[in-house]
């Protein structure tokens, strides 16, 4: 009887406490890599027999395009990712910088074929072109109500995501943290509260220390592989799964509700990564897949290399074209602007599209020296490093013991002035001084880049590297 007696509390106790799981597949930085997407499509779908369909979510946090042509240029531009989400039933999702890349109309447009929500707490549009996106959603699952917060990041300099200038009109972008802080009572109508970010992963880390109410960060941006994703104080996990459909993140949220833990109940919340190369793809998606990547237009060959070309030959190979093309003294190019690490055999219309995925154009006008150096200093005191990329010159960036800018030496006599070129966005961008206005050309890269291979048809590659640091 003792026994009895000892017992019944327990399994009183086991009789009120119930337990709810939710599993939420998290993907960031896409980037218009969809070769992996079926992949991801077994492993959600595995997961939602596993687990059951109402307590699976599936959770975007931004860039889904820019990078690969059958998707940014396709007939229906952006569209095959939009198809492709919209078939595996994403849940929630929020805009990241490269959103922006194709001007706000087209944005709105492919918003509106989303079947589902977009948010973004401190992306203020209204009376611009994008008009409105809503701050957060409720969404349940599992018996568990989810708060899905969106936020994006904005630069120093411009107060909003690095982009072309034009594409941000009428928009406004709060600080990250303030809009959150702002938001933090969403967590007192929710069981978790999550912050959907593209801001990165360091600065997701300090906005957890910030804003304790969040429980958990789904992030990109920085294209961070988190393996062991941190708890920052105690309070919220912090995740982030890469970039391209490498990864995708597997977070389980597990709720115990019982008399004496609470109204939402103690929740528990673990964070794996999973590599989708190691996954079966679903037949059904690669289909898909390859109907998008069969458009006659972009296979079409253009040239060959007779050598590969390593990261600083793809980025001589871009800048010489343009010099070439325009017959300027000097070009100067952003890095983050040409996004192909190595070249080598056959190169198609695609190609050209990888290389250089934004359709720049490129601007002409007369620099001085001074201005030349001017410009790469004050790029290199923002963002230490080999960023502006040269045709027509080799530099060299003489640092002080504090690793600071102080000049920048040419490997070339000096001229009175120089017919510059470059592309739009440094133009438009980079801090320099612009005491000469440009001349638009009406050129863009890609079609430089296609007259230049077929005239040199087989690629000699220059690999030397023409930026030195000292």
């Amino acid at each position: 009887m003792k026994r009895f007696f000892a017992l019944a509390p327990v399994i009183f106790l086991a009789a009120c406490t119930t337990e709810s799981r939710v599993v939420i597949v998290s993907t960031n930085d896409i980037h218009s890599s969809i070769d992996n997407f079926p992949r991801l499509a077994t492993l959600v779908e595995d997961l939602r027999a596993a687990e059951g369909a109402d307590r699976v979510l599936l959770a975007d946090a931004g860039d889904r395009w820019t990078g690969n042509p059958f998707v940014d240029i396709a007939p229906q531009p952006l569209m095959p990712v939009v198809e492709l989400q919209n078939e595996l039933g994403y849940d929630v999702s929020t805009l990241g910088n490269h959103e922006f890349d194709w001007g706000q109309p087209r944005l709105r447009s492919r918003l509106d074929r989303m079947n589902f929500p977009v948010v973004g707490a401190n992306t203020e549009s209204a009376g611009s072109e994008l008009g409105p996106v809503p701050p957060y959603v409720f969404i349940e699952a599992g018996g568990m109500r989810f708060a899905f917060l969106g936020l994006v990041y904005n630069t120093t300099q411009w107060r909003r995501p690095e982009g072309k200038a034009e594409h941000f009109i009428g928009l406004t972008f709060p600080d990250v943290v303030e809009t959150a802080a702002r938001y933090a009572a969403l967590a007192d109508s929710a069981d978790v509260f999550v912050g959907l970010t593209h801001i990165g992963h360091d600065a997701d880390v300090a906005l957890a220390g910030a804003v304790p109410a969040l429980d958990l960060i789904i992030g990109g941006h920085t294209h961070t592989v988190v393996e062991d994703a941190p708890l920052v104080n105690s309070t919220t996990l912090v995740t982030q799964a890469g970039s391209r459909l490498r990864y995708a993140g597997v977070t389980t949220v597990t709720r115990q509700k019982g008399l004496f833990n609470g109204r939402r109940g103690q929740i528990d919340i673990e964070n794996r990564l999973v590599m989708l190369d190691t996954i079966a793809p679903s037949p059904r998606f690669e289909e898909m897949v390859r109907r998008y990547n069969s458009n006659p237009a972009l296979l079409e060959p253009v040239g060959a290399t007779a050598a590969p070309l390593d990261s600083w030959g793809v980025r001589n190979l871009v800048t010489d074209a343009i010099r070439a093309d325009l017959g300027a003294d000097i070009v100067l190019y952003h890095s983050g602007g040409i996004r192909v690490d190595t070249l080598a055999g056959g190169i198609a219309t695609a190609d050209l599209h990888r290389i250089e995925p934004f359709l720049s154009e490129v601007y002409t006008l007369r620099m001085t020296p001074g201005q030349i150096k001017g410009l790469i200093m004050n790029r290199f005191a923002e963002s230490p490093g080999r960023d502006v990329m040269p045709s027509g010159l080799a530099y060299t960036i003489v640092t002080d013991e504090s690793g600071r800018a102080v000049d920048v030496v040419f490997d070339r006599p000096e001229r009175t002035s120089y017919l510059v070129a470059m592309p739009d966005y440094l133009y438009k961008n980079y801090i320099f001084d612009r005491s000469e206005e440009a001349a638009e050309t009406g050129r863009q890269v890609t079609d430089i880049l296609r007259r230049h291979i077929t005239a040199h048809n087989p690629l000699q590659p220059d690999n030397g590297a023409r930026i030195a640091i000292q």
